[in-house]
């Protein structure tokens, strides 16, 4: 004797109203958290972009947008990463440095005169004290609030000034949000002068 088919056994229950309710706000939920998360990436990658072009040239308007997006852990890294290139770490000198990043040595010199401390670490960072003091105060401006909690204005105007600085270097990109980003590889290493090469080979040779 053939057997009906029982109706209903393998169907699911349809979710009640409030669990209808629970879904769309944890739906809602995981949709802020993406677009934060989007947003985050989007002005980790506009920071970093800028401290690339801290090494590519020397430019006013570049601090101008460091001063809406940087931290001052942000301006350190540029600092550091241009004496590495054998470069004075203030951003708006362009004079060499022979000696790359200082030695162990002296951190400190007192000034009996002066009657002050100096840091001479930080010091060896610059090719001169009027530099060292510019970039301090430079550094002091910064705010340490996160890049990625700063109003969307400085970094829309922070994305302008190096799409400007990148065209007028020969930069070939595009700087926008990670929906729409074209970006052309390029090799962003410091330029280095012959000069500044023959002294980086004869480091090497010691």
């Amino acid at each position: 004797m053939a057997t009906k088919p029982l109706k209903g056994i393998l169907k699911k229950p349809r979710p009640s109203p409030a669990q209808i309710e629970t879904n769309e706000k944890q739906q809602r939920h995981r949709q802020v958290v993406e677009a934060a998360v989007r947003d985050k990436v989007d002005k980790d990658k506009t920071v970093f972009q800028l401290q690339e072009l801290f090494l590519e040239t020397v430019s006013p308007s570049l601090l101008e947008a460091a001063l809406l997006i940087f931290k001052p852990d942000n301006y350190v890294d540029v600092v550091e990463e241009r004496v590495c290139a054998h470069v004075c770490g203030y951003p708006l000198c362009s004079n060499e440095m022979s000696g790359g990043y200082p030695k162990a040595g002296p951190k400190y010199r007192i000034s009996l005169s002066r009657r002050q401390i100096y840091d001479l670490t930080e010091r060896k960072l610059f090719c001169s004290d009027k530099c060292c003091a510019d970039s301090h105060l430079f550094s002091r401006q910064l705010s340490d609030e996160a890049p990625h909690l700063r109003p969307d204005k400085n970094f829309a105007t922070a994305r302008a000034i190096i799409a400007d600085t990148r065209a007028a270097i020969g930069v070939p990109s595009v700087v926008r949000g990670s929906n729409d980003m074209v970006l052309v590889k390029k090799d962003m290493t410091p330029r280095v002068s012959d000069k500044k090469m023959e002294i980086i080979r004869s480091e090497e040779r010691r």
